[in-house]
């Protein structure tokens, strides 16, 4: 005898509830791997393990409320019961609006269901359906539409946004908007193709369209967790820097760039961080962000009235996951800052601006391959007298 499987006990329902027939297949396929349901949810099912058989179920739909206030009981009463197992069939879980009633023999009479019931309670279903659908379509829009706001408000640019992770929480909206979107149309064909027919003579069987059904409902619980872990995976990685040691980052510090020039003494001499040369790094789903932040001594600066430093050298060196990702963003960030293409050895792309913040400072980006190098300097000198630094062989 085949052996059960039994892993995974919890199984995403390929199906509307309201697709009864393809529920009833789809949970007969499961008896005949030896996985028994135990509870039904919404989306979700918890099995257990049993011998493979052959075992036939039906949805009974729950009693109506006879009032607003009151709501459809839980368990079916002991006379369904009792009926139930006149005819062979053994109560199973409650699903939705329904009861859950399973036969193991093949000889058994069908289960007697009220068809005007049922047909009522797929109207409700529907109803429920179709709110849901909606509701859940309108959430993913508003959420898309605030991230790609979010993403040009901050960013600025197409590819600034996709390494920043706001496009991809925009594309995770869009898969929840389909996922929801076609969750919609099959709910509502389902419960109109169940609603034409005549249940209590319908073939339990897993027909070519309830498969076609079952399938099409696979596709969007994928969608979902392709969302969903795109979402996780960004969530983990988000604001997760940590500092490092100036030098395990591959790029010239500002006294390598400039002899004579270093960074001004911290301003708490006890503390093992220096607030005026630290170094960072920030993984993220599609790059590895290392940085070296540099600064001269503060001052007050006369025209704004604040303190700021003498100068400041920032180097950003980033590995991309794609070269053309790398490409892109390069090029996007020389654009926003008006840079001039140069010639640096060693790398594919070089820009320089000379003017490329409000306080003056320059601007010098490298590209080769997959790597970025963004180097942004306010002082008394100029990058390009130092390009032979940034050369590489």
């Amino acid at each position: 005898m085949t052996k059960a499987r039994c892993n995974p006990l919890w199984q995403p329902i390929p199906c509307p509830l309201s697709d009864i027939e393809g529920l009833e297949s789809w949970l007969g396929d499961m008896a005949a791997q030896g996985l028994v349901p135990v509870t039904i949810g919404q989306n979700f099912a918890r099995f257990r393990c049993s011998q493979p058989k052959a075992v036939r179920y039906r949805l009974n739909a729950k009693p109506a409320p006879e009032t607003f206030l009151e709501s459809a009981p839980g368990t079916p009463d002991g006379e369904e019961r009792a009926l139930a197992q006149e005819c062979g069939w053994y109560y199973v879980t409650a699903v939705g609006d329904f009861f859950l009633y399973a036969c193991e023999d093949r000889d058994a009479p069908e289960l007697n269901t009220d068809e005007e019931t049922l047909h009522q309670v797929l109207d409700r279903r529907l109803r429920s359906d179709i709110r849901r659908g909606y509701a859940g379509i309108l959430f993913a829009v508003v959420w898309c539409a605030w991230n790609l706001y979010e993403a040009l408000r901050i960013d600025g640019g197409l590819y600034s946004s996709l390494l920043s992770g706001y496009a991809l929480l925009a594309l995770c909206w869009v898969l929840l908007g389909g996922f929801w979107l076609v969750r919609l149309v099959a709910a509502i064909r389902a419960a109109e193709t169940t609603q034409q027919r005549i249940l209590l003579t319908r073939d339990y069987h897993c027909t070519a369209t309830v498969r076609r059904s079952l399938r099409l409902h696979r596709a969007t619980n994928l969608m979902l967790a392709l969302a969903l872990v795109i979402i996780a995976v960004l969530w983990i990685t988000l604001d997760r820097s940590r500092d490092i040691p100036v030098s395990d980052v591959s790029v010239p510090t500002v006294s390598e760039v400039f002899p004579g020039v270093s960074p001004a003494p911290s301003r708490h001499p006890g503390s093992p961080h220096n607030e005026n040369s630290w170094a960072s790094e920030s993984p993220s789903l599609l790059y590895r962000l290392r940085y070296v932040r540099q600064r001269g001594a503060y001052m007050i600066d006369p025209e704004i009235g604040q303190y700021r430093s003498s100068w400041y050298y920032d180097a950003d060196v980033y590995r991309i996951a794609w070269t053309w990702l790398a490409e892109g963003y390069a090029r996007e960030q020389a654009q926003e800052a008006g840079a001039e293409t140069i010639a640096v050895p060693g790398w594919e792309h070089a820009w320089y601006a000379a003017d490329a913040d409000p306080y003056g400072g320059q601007l010098l980006v490298l590209q080769d391959g997959k790597e970025v190098w963004r180097i942004g300097y306010d002082g008394g000198q100029r990058l390009t007298d130092a390009l032979d630094v940034f050369a590489r062989t």
